[in-house]
Formats: structure tokens, C-alpha cells, sequence
């Protein structure tokens, strides 16, 4: 519990032990569950937990606004929605965000999907948003690796049923035949694109690799203020792989 509850708050919940119920000695009381005494309570003895969830649950439908990031570094929106879309998720699936930048992906997979998220991130001053933003939208049973993704993610053991590549570089994009390996039977892997020159690089690596993937392109208008001011978005480049 201590772990999956790692990024929230003490104030979002409250918990209580049911401790040697039924026994002389029991105790029944409310503890801090991030720093317990295990002087006072034998685990080994019969016990229950109460935790109490005091707020409320995001709906999974976030504005940009609602993310902490570096200099509006974030997939947009639509574009996050169409990606959630694009995934098939269902509850309980394993997810890799790799090239996490603000999260916001993974945390709305999990706020509307109900996923495990396993972040990945390189970048220092992105992680610090990704950490603000995993306590402000109370995400659990996550996991936020900092570092060269394409190191770190051999040294798992469980396979995803998901994998969203939204970034890494060039040595993210050379893992991708391993990374298809990794995925469960019947997993989905998308990958997104923002430039020609990783695109192609994506394309040759699967074409050499001899995985099947569907590739298409998404280009968003979008016209804000009072006079509707053209605000046209970066496209999109998608490629998704099914195993």
C-alpha cells in the first residue's frame, strides 16, 4: 500500500487498523500509513486496513492547464485524447509511457482507464512536473523510472500490455524491435512522431525488424480568443503496432 499510494498526499487519505480484532489487546486507531511503527504492530499478528479516499477522483478529461510543464511542453488535448484512443486500454493493463515529459498521457490513462503506468524520463526539470502532476491528479500503483529509458526498461521483468513511445530520441527508436518483444500477446505499442527525420528512422527500424504497423498523420487547427485567432498545432505523425 505504501507504494502504490507513494505520490499522494497525507491529507488525501485517512487510515485506520483494525489491529488483533476479536483479541484482548486490540487496538483499533488511525495511523499514518508512511511512517509506521512496526514496534507497536506485529504484522505477522491478524490485522485490517481502512483507508478512507478524501478526494475525489479525476474524470480523466484534463485541461493542458491541469499539468505542470516545462515551457508547455505537453501533448496537446485532442492529440492526447486521439492517443488514449488510439492504445485500446482497459483496466489493469500494464502501460509504459516512455519519454514521459509531463505525464500527461500516462496520467490520464490511469485517471480514465484505470492502468499501472510506468513512467520514463531523462530529463531532470521534466521529472520534477511529472512528479507534481502524479500528486496533483493522485495517481496510484505507479512507477517513475529517471534515466535512458532503453537502459532502464531491460532491467524489467513484467512485460506491458501497452507501450506509448512519445519520445526518447534516436537510441529510444533503435529499441523499438525489442520493445515490440516485450509486449504481452495481443499488446499494442504507439509511437509518435513530430518530425520527418524520426519518422523515417521509425519506419526503417520496423521495416528491417519486419514488424507490421499502421502509420497516419494528424493535423490540428485550433482558433482561440475573442477575434478566433489561428493557433495551428505541430502534425502529428502516429504508428501503431499490433502483435
Amino acid at each position: 500500500m505504501q507504494k502504490a499510494m507513494k505520490y499522494l498526499k497525507p491529507s488525501d487519505t485517512e487510515v485506520t487498523i483494525g489491529y488483533k480484532l476479536g483479541y484482548e489487546d486490540e487496538m483499533i486507531e488511525k495511523i499514518d500509513i508512511f511512517n509506521f511503527d512496526e514496534n507497536k504492530f506485529d504484522l505477522q499478528q491478524p490485522f485490517v486496513l481502512l483507508i478512507e479516499k478524501l478526494f475525489e477522483s479525476k474524470n480523466g478529461l484534463s485541461s493542458d492547464s491541469d499539468f505542470d510543464t516545462e515551457r508547455g511542453m505537453i501533448t496537446k488535448k485532442y492529440k492526447r485524447h486521439l492517443t488514449l484512443q488510439n492504445l485500446d486500454l482497459e483496466p489493469n493493463q500494464l502501460l509504459w509511457d516512455i519519454g514521459a515529459g509531463s505525464g500527461s498521457c500516462g496520467i490520464e490513462a490511469f485517471a480514465r482507464y484505470k492502468t499501472n503506468t510506468i513512467f520514463f524520463e531523462k530529463n531532470l526539470e521534466r521529472v520534477k512536473h511529472i512528479k507534481a502532476n502524479l500528486t496533483n491528479h493522485q495517481v496510484l500503483n505507479c512507477e517513475l523510472y529517471v534515466g535512458e529509458a532503453q537502459e532502464i526498461y531491460p532491467t524489467l521483468e513484467e512485460n506491458p500490455q501497452r507501450i506509448f513511445v512519445g519520445g526518447g530520441g534516436e537510441k529510444v527508436i533503435a529499441t523499438l524491435p525489442y520493445l515490440y518483444e516485450r509486449l504481452d500477446e495481443n499488446g499494442i505499442m504507439l509511437i509518435n512522431a513530430i518530425t520527418l527525420k524520426h519518422l523515417s528512422q521509425m519506419i526503417e527500424v520496423l521495416n528491417t525488424a519486419k514488424i507490421e504497423y499502421s502509420t497516419h498523420s494528424i493535423s490540428l487547427t485550433t482558433y482561440k480568443g475573442k477575434l478566433d485567432l489561428v493557433e495551428p498545432e505541430r502534425q502529428l505523425f502516429q504508428i501503431k503496432v499490433c502483435k
